[in-house]
């Protein structure tokens, strides 16, 4: 059997049986808790659709749950004393209580033998066709251990309240969902301090930050702005600024004078390097993690998100900042300085603008010049007695420390043709700023003959940062070769001086000189012809495969075979093995488990869970995958949609984590679409939802983080989709709450509002998934939720203060639950009157008393004895003298 009983013992086997009770004969039946309850366990009154639909029993009902400890006991002695115990308790209910019974069903861990004639199951038969007329019970039946396992099959959400009868299945299940309720996973890796030379640490730092801070083994000059000398004392800075104005290397200086005082550096969008293990996170997991000793470190935000957008990125900000942490972040030149307002919105966090005056550009000037030994010499002889007029001119040009050191360099390399000083004037007037360098050097160095080995270099380091593989000049000879058929420059860092430095044994580029690189089709398509031949590349880490799979999803088109029904290369089954869903996985072990009589307390199912666990972590292929396909997709003329929208579709459905991939981007992307594209991508996504619950799964996330930017239109789309599968909704409904405790719900009220009033049936089944989410948080996370939707008056529009019915998953307020029990469930409620009667406030003291007689008396004579007429209380007297004996209601026997 699937389901070991005999873990349970005997208390929680009883509130097994109860739970069973309630499920298969009625939820109104009443339960006992242990103690006094004569003989019963639970009881129920009525009518009940068992032991089938057409054979209907009827009555008083009584169950009683009998646990043996077959462990001890051993199978066969547990079988004989169930058979010598059921005459016992009849006796002392029917008899000795005198308790009505026409039903009489006794609950068992025990499992019967089958044997004809001989076995437990029809010696119990004949024995119940004694007791019957002896006792005069209408029905007898037992539910014993094969019995249960068929109701738990039937009915699995009860082993849920059990974890001894929770399977494999169920945990992974579990372990799936926890990955997908964490909508804020990061790359990250970490640098512990403990026992580690500073300098090895610092250099560490750099690569992992693709920082430059050295030239020729010294290090390059430091100046912090001087408006931002306090900067140190923050724990909580947000840094932003131009492109080459020296966000990375602050974040890095600031993060090294930490040093001293941290033990444990986390850092978050690290770049590729062999030493340091790249993986994801829910951000929310590593934050609890990090203690008042432990440092932050992220640079480039919001890149490293798995799911980046304005939404995500403004949630990891309020996360950080409710958690109080140490940390240091700065803004990716890539992503608007809006992003600075809404952090501005944040309490504690320190937000620093990185800008420099033209006095701090001279102080760089000089500093480089004197410290730096390559450029000692041209400082003195062509700098140094021009000083404030060429810093002025780069100053006004761009104050970065960037173009300072490109200015040396350019200066460097014509100083042997430079006959008087004023030449260096000219050299920082025709100057160009280093965007407007790279992106004309790189026309310039594709159209030359001549530098086809650099320019080669230049797409496979672009490659390599793409794809987050680690660039040592070995590696990258490698790539380049398979790529291009041609070998890295004899000496790149001359060659490239401009373009690329070294961070420890890795070559690197600066960003600006990073986007300058555009990779045309042609080398796209050789890109995707190499990582068809050599797709093990991807394999380096949680980030190389997350990253390639969005590489090879957005450019999919060089892939697509033109008259073949395989969508990808046979050459990627290596990484589509790491494609197939948990849940398939899942099954297949507990497949195993059951054949091998292998139950959740063995040793071997622990081990076997560690295994799965460690060797079944999300696909991060797969996902990428999924996100670069959406990005494909959305960006393709409706012609090139048609075509492949089928074959696409049939692709991804096995595969969970591609379908939410798919899911999660396509819905990020949506709202950058044209208007008279969108009711035709509308159309696909709703049929997509009606088939692949991941795709649903990952759009209801990805829509609930873009709600606010949504027209009318598409909100009643999302109503269509919700209905369509039951995955969307709570997704939706999970990362809506996810937002609202992060206090962003100023952002998403007016959407929401306007979904939940415009569809009744809709706001009752969101609503019921956020109630089901908001009670199984703790109390602090309620509180805080609860808080923030009454300060947006959103608290009668998500109801989390009202009741789920019972009996038909519908959302009543406390004060109207009465109501609706009488109007839409009279029946039930007529059988708990009947079993359990009904019951009215005491206008005395404001308790709930039932109405029946000995009830009553009994309240007033316990609670309100001076309010009683003297002869009630001489009633009241006698009966409490003879110990509250049950009395019929017809008062005038006693008076």
């Amino acid at each position: 059997m699937i389901h070991d009983l005999n873990k349970l013992g005997h208390e929680d086997f009883e509130k097994l049986a109860q739970a069973l009770v309630q499920k298969i004969i009625s939820p109104s039946a009443k339960i006992y808790g242990r103690g006094r309850d004569g003989g019963r366990d639970a009881v129920y009154t009525g009518t009940a659709l068992y032991p089938s639909p057409v054979e209907k029993w009827d009555g008083h009902w009584i169950f009683q749950a009998k646990f043996h400890d077959i462990g001890r006991l051993g199978q066969d002695p547990a079988r004989d004393a169930l058979l010598k115990e059921i005459e016992t308790e009849l006796e002392k209910i029917i008899v000795k209580n005198s308790l009505p019974c026409d039903n009489y069903i006794m609950i068992t861990n025990v499992s019967l033998t089958s044997t004809l004639g001989s076995g437990t199951r029809d010696i119990l038969e004949g024995l119940f066709n004694k007791l019957k007329p002896k006792y005069k019970i209408k029905n007898i039946d037992i539910w014993s251990a094969s019995e249960i396992e068929t109701f738990l099959i039937n009915y699995p959400e009860i082993t849920k309240s059990f974890y001894e009868l929770r399977q494999p299945l169920d945990i992974a299940n579990e372990i799936v969902v926890g990955l997908n309720k964490n909508q804020l996973e990061v790359s990250y890796t970490v640098i512990d301090l403990n026992g580690k030379p500073a300098v090895e640490v610092y250099e560490l730092l750099s690569k992992l930050l693709n920082v430059q801070n050295q030239i020729n083994r010294q290090e390059i000059p430091f100046i912090i702005p001087e408006r931002l000398e306090h900067l140190y004392e923050n724990s909580l800075l947000f840094l932003h600024g131009r492109s080459g104005i020296g966000k990375s290397r602050t974040l890095h200086e600031v993060t090294k004078k930490l040093m001293n005082e941290k033990k444990t550096i986390y850092v978050i969008n690290p770049y590729s390097v062999s030493n340091s293990y790249i993986r994801y996170e829910g951000l929310w997991s590593i934050l609890s993690r990090i203690g008042p000793d432990d440092v932050l470190v992220w640079d480039n935000f919001p890149n490293g998100l798995l799911q980046r957008n304005p939404e995500t990125g403004r949630s990891s900000l309020d996360l950080i900042g409710s958690r109080k942490v140490n940390a240091i972040i700065s803004l990716s030149p890539l992503f608007p300085e809006n992003y600075v307002n809404f952090v501005e919105m944040i309490p504690d966090i320190h937000i620093h603008k990185i800008e420099f005056s033209s006095r701090e550009i001279k102080q760089l000037i000089e500093a480089y010049g004197l410290k730096l030994n390559p450029f000692r010499e041209i400082y003195k002889n062509h700098i140094e007695q021009n000083l404030e007029q060429i810093s002025e001119i780069l100053w006004k040009k761009e104050p970065s420390p960037l173009l300072v050191l490109e200015y040396y360099k350019q200066v460097l390399n014509t100083s042997n043709k430079l006959s008087d000083p004023s030449q260096a004037i000219k050299i920082a007037e025709n100057l160009e700023t280093p965007g407007e360098y790279f992106v004309k050097q790189f026309k310039y160095l594709k159209k030359s003959s001549e530098n086809k080995n650099d320019i080669h270099f230049l797409y496979t380091l672009k490659f390599c940062y793409q794809l987050g593989i680690s660039r040592e000049l070995s590696r990258l000879d490698t790539i380049q070769k398979n790529l291009f058929g041609t070998t890295y420059p004899l000496e790149p860092l001359q060659t490239l001086d401009s373009w690329i430095y070294l961070s420890g044994q890795y070559y690197s580029l600066h960003d600006l000189a990073l986007e300058s690189i555009e990779l045309t089709r042609d080398i796209l398509l050789k890109i995707i012809q190499y990582l068809t031949k050599e797709p093990t590349i991807m394999m380096d880490s949680d980030d190389s495969l997350y990253l390639g799979g969005v590489f090879v999803g957005t450019h999919v088109q060089y892939l697509l075979p033109v008259n073949e029904e395989i969508f990808l290369p046979p050459s990627f089954d290596i990484l589509m093995k790491g494609v197939i869903s948990l849940k398939e996985k899942t099954i297949e072990m507990v497949n195993y488990c059951n054949k091998n009589n292998i139950t959740m307390h063995d040793p071997e199912f622990a081990k076997m869970m560690a295994d799965f666990v460690n060797n079944n972590r999300r696909d991060y292929f797969g996902l990428g995958l999924g996100k670069g396909l959406a990005q494909f997709l959305v960006s393709s003329d409706e012609n090139t949609r048609s075509k492949n929208w089928k074959k696409l579709c049939e692709f991804i459905d096995p595969y969970y984590e591609i379908s939410y991939g798919f899911g999660q981007q396509i819905g990020n992307v949506f709202k950058s679409v044209r208007s008279i594209e969108k009711a035709e991508i509308w159309d696909r996504l709703v049929d997509l939802c009606k088939i692949n619950g991941g795709f649903a799964s990952g759009l209801g996330e990805s829509m609930s983080n873009l709600i606010e930017f949504l027209n009318e239109d598409d909100l009643n789309q999302i109503e269509m989709v919700s209905f369509n599968n039951p995955e969307f909704l709570p997704n939706f409904s999970l990362h809506l709450m996810i937002r609202i405790q992060s206090y962003e719900t100023v952002y998403l009220k007016d959407h929401l509002t306007y979904l939940l009033n415009n569809n009744p049936k809709f706001a009752n089944l969101f609503n019921n998934m956020f109630k089901r989410e908001y009670d199984s948080l703790d109390k602090e996370d309620q509180t805080q939720i609860a808080n923030e939707l009454e300060t947006h008056d959103m608290i009668t529009i998500i109801r989390i203060y009202d009741i789920v019915c019972d009996f038909c998953g519908e959302l009543v307020s406390t004060q109207g639950y009465s109501e609706h029990m009488k109007k839409n469930h009279s029946e039930i409620l007529d059988e708990i009157i009947q079993e359990q009667g009904e019951y009215e406030k005491c206008k005395y003291c404001d308790e709930v008393v039932k109405i029946d007689f000995n009830d009553l008396i009994r309240h007033a004579g316990d609670k309100h004895y001076d309010t009683l007429p003297a002869k009630l209380k001489s009633f009241y007297n006698e009966w409490k003298a003879s110990g509250f004996p049950r009395m019929q209601s017809d008062l005038t026997k006693y008076f």
